[in-house]
């Protein structure tokens, strides 16, 4: 599997964790567009067979929520027994008469509202020649990449992010999927697009006649790790025919 397969393996994963199609992106079905930045960790901890301990996770879960009112080992029974539940129902249609339906087309029904793409992904991530012991105890439990962004999801906990105070860097540092070199700086996030603005003819002098012109609208979200010191700026390069594009098109 190549670096963007396992990428888009990423993407439709939390595509199917945040109860969207396998897409995972605005637009295709998801509710929530991961940065590249999330992506491309995932990507490494996957490709890396990173091992995630239930308690790890619920330690940074813990970090990633510092207003969690549960303790770490509720989270992590919680987080358990969560994924216990639906994995029962998994493996129960994965020894179902498959005669005349498929167990993917049973799950796609079953949980996905008849998306097949999430259903296989749910079988990619959870194989039924791979199948875990039931049930699973929150203090041995350990995942994979895709597991640990499935778990994220099953437990019904993902629509939290959107509407509560929540730390991606500390979640994903916690589990051990992002690592933040010293003295660097990170670029998680960024969007540039094309809007009409008014603006001053003269900057100095804010009561001149204003105009309205064509920009570029940038955001982006930086994080700074133990810098030695801080820094005055950050300096967007962007090619003339990419602006053009935007601004025009």
């Amino acid at each position: 599997m190549s670096e963007e397969e396992r990428k888009d393996l990423i993407r439709a994963m939390f595509g199917v964790a945040d109860g969207g199609s396998s897409g995972g992106s605005k637009g295709s079905g998801g509710g929530t567009d991961i940065p590249d930045f999330y992506i491309s960790n995932f990507e490494d901890a996957y490709k890396n067979d990173l091992s995630i301990s239930m308690t790890t996770f619920a330690a940074a879960w813990k970090l990633g929520f510092p207003s969690e009112s549960l303790t770490e080992e509720q989270v992590a029974e919680q987080f358990t027994s969560s994924i216990n539940a639906i994995l029962t129902q998994v493996y129960d249609i994965y020894d179902a008469d498959t005669t005349t339906r498929s167990s993917t087309a049973i799950l796609a029904d079953t949980f996905f509202d008849g998306d097949y793409d999430s259903a296989l992904n749910v079988i990619t991530a959870f194989p039924d020649d791979e199948r875990l012991t039931l049930p699973l105890d929150p203090d041995t439990f350990s995942m994979n990449a895709l597991q640990a962004i499935l778990a994220f999801g099953i437990s019904g906990l993902f629509e939290r992010t959107e509407s509560e105070e929540f730390d991606p860097i500390s979640f994903t540092v916690g589990m051990g999927v992002v690592s933040l070199e010293s003295n660097t700086v990170y670029m998680t996030e960024s969007r540039v697009r094309p809007i009409r603005m008014w603006v001053p003819q003269d900057f100095e002098d804010f009561s001149s006649t204003w105009t309205q012109v064509d920009a570029l609208d940038i955001e982006a979200e930086i994080i700074a790790s133990d810098l030695d010191e801080a820094f005055e700026k950050v300096v967007f390069y962007i090619p003339i025919l990419m602006a053009i594009h935007k601004l025009w098109s």
